[in-house]
């Protein structure tokens, strides 16, 4: 930690040489590199990579004495860290030889002003929000992505991307196809609006719109994929004109149900993929009777050409 740093307001601090610093010139001076994960987007700068002026001026913002920095604790991870919103909007926080910065949005934080206390039941890896159902967890406490989840187009990072050295799996979520069918409309929806699947910075938006497994999602979050969520732009600020800004329930089951014609008959009681009629319901926030109905007719619709195909 620093020594002899003292802030002066909420941009500036006075280095021990009496110097007054700018703390966006030591966040610009520092390099930065992107964490891939979908699930914990963010960057860092590793200690010794740049100017030791920089990272002192910048450590010293987050540490208990800038009244507006706070604690919390970022989902399963244990203990809390100390976090602070700096002058260019982005949030910054410490780990131990790393600073690390993100969106201010709060997504996976819980403040101990406000009560929070540490997690003791995560249902999955720390970094993603409990119970969402995309990892398995081997016999040596490892978190690896589910065959469900990476089938529909789940981007997990490097690290994760090791499934060769996976253990026995001694732990699967009770519903991997769930999480699984939400990735898999955004993936179609980007495919059939930008001719491309997502990236791992727009996955990431659309799983900060995956419910968690506190409560039932309400319908509109359930069906709720903004054109932001798959824009080509990386902020998702701006939308391209004509595109609309919800994905209409039916258009979402007869999406998947058309993925999943592709896997096999509709009709089949076999079937073990992804894209079940319940999950599809599920993703939709629709009854399965009605997956079943549009299943049907998108049956009915598919067996002429099939059959003309055939002659």
């Amino acid at each position: 930690m620093p020594s002899g740093y003292v802030i002066v307001d909420a941009r500036t601090v006075r280095a021990p040489d009496g110097r007054e610093r700018d703390v966006l010139d030591a966040i610009q001076a520092l390099p930065w590199k992107a964490q891939f994960c979908p699930l914990m987007r963010h960057q860092y700068s590793i200690w010794g990579k740049g100017p030791e002026w920089a990272w002192n001026v910048l450590s010293s913002m987050l540490l208990a004495k800038n009244p507006d920095s706070f604690r919390a604790y970022f989902r399963g991870y244990n203990p809390a860290h100390r976090y602070w919103v700096a002058p260019d909007g982005l949030r910054y926080w410490r780990g131990k030889y790393e600073i690390d910065r993100g969106q201010p949005d709060g997504a996976g934080l819980r403040r101990t002003d406000e009560g929070a206390k540490p997690s003791k039941d995560w249902d999955g890896p720390p970094f993603a929000p409990d119970g969402i159902g995309l990892y398995d967890k081997d016999d040596r406490g490892r978190w690896w992505p589910t065959e469900a989840a990476l089938s529909s187009g789940y981007q997990p990072c490097s690290s994760c991307e090791l499934t060769n050295k996976k253990s026995a799996i001694v732990a699967s979520p009770k519903d991997p196809h769930r999480a699984a069918a939400f990735i898999a409309v955004a993936e179609n929806v980007s495919r059939s609006q930008l001719r491309r699947g997502l990236t791992r910075e727009e996955l990431g938006l659309v799983l900060e719109r995956y419910p968690s497994s506190v409560g039932k999602p309400s319908p509109r979050r359930r069906t709720e994929l903004d054109r932001h969520l798959v824009d080509s732009s990386v902020s998702g600020r701006r939308k391209e004109a004509g595109m609309a800004g919800d994905v209409p329930k039916e258009r979402v089951v007869r999406k998947l149900l058309e993925l999943r014609a592709r896997e096999g008959p509709l009709g089949s009681t076999g079937y073990r993929g992804v894209l079940s009629q319940k999950a599809i319901a599920e993703v939709a926030n629709v009854r399965v009777q009605d997956v079943t109905r549009a299943a049907i007719e998108l049956d009915r619709e598919m067996k002429p050409a099939e059959a003309k195909a055939g002659e």
